[in-house]
C-alpha cells in the first residue's frame, strides 16, 4: 500500500464557524458577536451564511437580554411589596425562552456546519430556518 492510498485529508474549513457555535452554546455571545460581524463580510459561500446566521442570533440575544434585564430591574424598583411579582416572573420566563431559542439555533447551525451545508435564509429569525 502506498502513502497516497492511506493518506487522510483533513478539511479544516468550517472549524472557526463550528467554534463560534460552541462559544454561543457556552455563553460567550459577546465574543461570537464581534467575530461573526467581522467575518460575515470577509468570507463567501457556506461560511458567510453561517457567520450571518451567528451574527443575527447573537444580535437578537443581546437585545433580548438587555430588554429583559431593564424590565426586570424596573419592575423590582417600582414593585409593591404587598403584591406578588407575577409580571417579573413572566419576564424571567421570557429570558429562558430566548436562551432556549439561541441554543436550538446554535445546535442547528452546528449540525449544518458539520455537513458543510449553507443556511438558506441566514437573515431570518425563525428558530429552525430552512
Amino acid at each position: 500500500m502506498s502513502a497516497t492510498e492511506t493518506s487522510i485529508e483533513v478539511d479544516d474549513k468550517g472549524v472557526e464557524v463550528a467554534r463560534n457555535y460552541a462559544y454561543i452554546l457556552f455563553g460567550f455571545i459577546f465574543i461570537t458577536h464581534f467575530v461573526a460581524r467581522k467575518k460575515r463580510n470577509e468570507t463567501t459561500g457556506v461560511d458567510q451564511s453561517h457567520y450571518e446566521f451567528q451574527y443575527r442570533t447573537t444580535l437578537f440575544a443581546w437585545r433580548s437580554t438587555i430588554a429583559t434585564v431593564f424590565v426586570f430591574f424596573t419592575g423590582v424598583a417600582i414593585s409593591n411589596p404587598n403584591v406578588p411579582p407575577v409580571g417579573l416572573i413572566l419576564v424571567l420566563y421570557s429570558g429562558w425562552l430566548v436562551a432556549i431559542w439561541v441554543a436550538v439555533r446554535s445546535i442547528r447551525g452546528l449540525y449544518l456546519c458539520g455537513a458543510r451545508r449553507p443556511i438558506k435564509k441566514p437573515k431570518s429569525l425563525w428558530i429552525w430556518p430552512e
